[in-house]
């Protein structure tokens, strides 16, 4: 029998055992073999002894010689052939002899007999138990198998609970995205309504305080909104994270001044202290880091009642990065020890009894600390009951290349001043009230306003008109937002399209850009954060050159210096395109820096703002080792525009001996 001994301990036991029992049986057959012998010896001898016998009775002579001879051919009887007495002698000593042979055979036999049946009972002793092992091992290997068994559809149920845990988690995130939209909606009604309400009249008369405290309640409602929905990003592993070049001392600005009419209506000091080496560009999340450093200053204030509210930001640099170290210290009623480790657990409160309900979730420290590690940082602590708390955090930055100097002076302006008077713009909203407030702010802003009430009314308006700017809401009736830029942008690549959205997914406003939309908005937006993103868009969507910037080139006394200037330019334009899209194309991070920079400084010269600043923004992206795709497109974009903007100055140029 064969047996597949590989993977069961069992079965190299058994075989063991039954190696014993062959080694055995092979003993017990030799021994028996051995017993044959030593009998057939006996009666060999018993036959001589009667032989003798006999013939010494007849006197034959003859016959005793002849059994003598017989006697001491065999092996081992020559002393009893000595034996054998001539006629007439006494016989006794060879029958004394012949018992003396045959006393020692059988002990001997008896031996091999005893040994024989030891060697029996041994060898059945063990295959019994060989055979009650082999049961004990099929028994296992049953077991074994029924346990396998046990194990895939333990398996296969796993992994339908996981199917059923994924398509639950998408259900749930398609919920979420539908819950972030319908409540931002109305949202945006209730704030934009209240801005509108709350800024002072033409007669000089101060906002009612209730419209105050409606703006009030509707930011801490979108606040709760906006943490339920990380919250939730966080817990499914949802939350992402962008990487971006921004400025840092502005955001830390744009919080203080954010926080800051909360903190005057309940009379807190305001402060804040940002470290004079503070580097001027980073690399980081700036919509998280904003929400965070936002959050621990909202909270400070809420749980503040007098004193003051500090922001203290400090930096050790290290090499390309910084270490950044945000301190928020405020003079509120402290946390006892016992209660820190609380603060950080999901919908926990930690107040002092009889004090006064604060309203929130609960989620905004845990959701701060989540995105403080998620961006490889450290966020904690220190309080003591009576003195205060410091909320702080710690990460590392890495350092970004400072902007473009070249941005045009009409960033420096006033939102009124940066718009071209007249604008025309048509915005697309199906919410009533959303369509009443944007067409107030908009109008109120110096615009030509259009409003319709679905995606096909919107394409057919634009089709219609030559709008400066096109405001669409994501979830269109009949045809969504981003279909109807796609539509848009197959006739008119020149019009500025604006999105606004309840959705705060990031693959929503990544399906808006690929429609070719420009900006994305979140709702609630401010009426004073939509005038500024407008005219900003207006501003960037502008010619691709400032005329003003050639001037100076035009000399009447070299009236061709003007043509040949442009002539290198589209020489350098060519390379510049052939090095990033052609068959030799070198996107290798440095070499994409060097030329990035050196197209910078040519097309700044040229006038051409934008394309410098897409230029730095393809430099720094190509020094960090980010990816370089969106970057290197935006630079041949804008690049075309700006070529077809030199031909089409040059073509008005006086020709040479004209």
């Amino acid at each position: 029998m064969i047996l597949r001994l590989r993977g069961d301990p069992w079965r190299w036991g058994l075989a063991a055992l039954l190696t014993v029992i062959a080694a055995f049986v092979i003993y017990a057959v030799d021994l028996m073999r051995t017993v044959a012998f030593e009998r057939a010896e006996v009666e060999v001898r018993v036959g001589w002894m009667r032989s003798a016998e006999l013939l010494h009775g007849r006197g034959d002579a003859d016959g005793l010689a002849t059994l003598r001879g017989e006697i001491a051919a065999r092996p081992g009887a020559a002393p009893l052939a000595d034996l054998i007495p001539g006629p007439g002698a006494p016989l006794a000593g060879f029958t004394a002899g012949v018992r003396r042979d045959l006393a020692g055979l059988s002990a001997r036999l008896g031996e091999r007999w005893e040994a024989l049946n030891v060697v029996t009972l041994a060898a059945l002793g063990f295959a019994a138990l060989s055979l009650i092992l082999f049961a004990a091992s099929r028994r296992r290997q049953r077991a074994l198998v029924a346990a396998q068994a046990r194990l895939t559809a333990t398996n296969d149920a796993l992994q339908r609970a996981n199917a059923a845990e994924q398509a639950a988690g998408e259900q749930k995130a398609r919920f979420l995205a539908y819950v972030s939209h319908e409540l931002r909606t109305p949202l945006q009604g209730i704030l934009g309504v209240s801005a509108q309400l709350a800024e002072p009249g033409d007669d000089g008369r101060e906002p009612d305080l209730r419209v105050t405290g409606l703006q009030t309640a509707a930011q801490d409602l979108l606040r709760m909104v906006d943490e339920l929905l990380d919250f939730s990003r966080i817990d499914s592993g949802r939350l992402s994270i962008r990487l971006e070049a921004f400025d840092l001392r502005g955001l830390f600005e744009q919080v203080v001044e954010f926080v800051g009419p909360s903190a005057a209506r309940k009379g807190l000091a305001l402060h804040h202290e940002l470290a004079a080496d503070l580097p001027a560009r980073v690399v980081g999340d700036t919509l998280r880091l904003r929400q965070v450093v936002l959050n621990l200053m909202a909270n400070a204030v809420k749980f503040t009642d007098q004193g003051s509210v500090g922001l203290h930001v400090g930096v050790t640099p290290r090499g390309s990065s910084v270490r950044l170290r945000v301190e928020v210290r405020d003079t509120g009623p402290g946390i006892p020890r016992a209660a820190q480790a609380r603060l950080f657990q999901p919908f926990t409160r930690v107040s002092e009894p009889g004090a006064a309900r604060r309203e929130g979730t609960g989620l905004g420290l845990v959701i701060s600390r989540r995105i403080v590690e998620m961006l490889g940082g450290r966020l904690d602590v220190d309080s003591s009951p009576g003195v205060g708390s410091t909320f702080w955090f710690e990460l590392d930055l890495p350092l970004a290349a400072a902007a473009a100097t070249s941005t045009t002076a009409a960033t420096a302006a006033t939102p009124a001043e940066r718009v071209a008077d007249g604008s025309r713009v048509l915005v697309a909203e199906d919410d009533p009230t959303n369509r009443m407030l944007l067409q107030a702010v908009l109008t109120r802003a110096g615009h030509l306003v259009d409003v319709v009430e679905d995606g096909p009314a919107a394409l057919v308006a634009a089709r219609a008109h030559p709008y400066a700017i096109v405001l669409l809401d994501v979830e269109l009736p009949g045809l969504a937002g981003p279909a109807v830029a796609r539509e848009l942008r197959k006739t008119d690549a020149g019009v500025a399209i604006v999105a606004l959205t309840g959705h705060t997914d990031v693959a929503v406003h990544a399906r808006c850009k690929a429609a070719g939309i420009d900006v994305v908005l979140t709702k609630p937006i401010e009426p004073a954060a939509l005038r500024e993103a407008l005219a900003r868009i207006v501003v960037d969507r502008g010619g691709p050159l400032d005329m003003s910037a050639l001037q100076p080139y035009r000399s009447a006394d070299d009236r061709e210096f003007l043509t040949r200037l442009i002539d290198i330019y589209l020489e350098e334009a060519a390379r510049v395109v052939a090095a990033l899209t052609g068959p030799d194309a070198d996107l290798d991070p440095p070499a994409v820096a060097r030329l990035a920079h050196r197209l910078k400084g040519s097309s700044a010269s040229m006038g051409a703002r934008q394309l410098a600043i897409c230029c730095q923004t393809l430099h720094d992206a190509a020094r960090l080792g980010l990816p370089l795709g969106a970057d290197v497109a935006g630079v041949l974009g804008e690049l075309a525009r700006v070529v077809d903007a030199l031909r089409g100055e040059q073509a008005r140029l006086p020709v040479a001996g004209a």
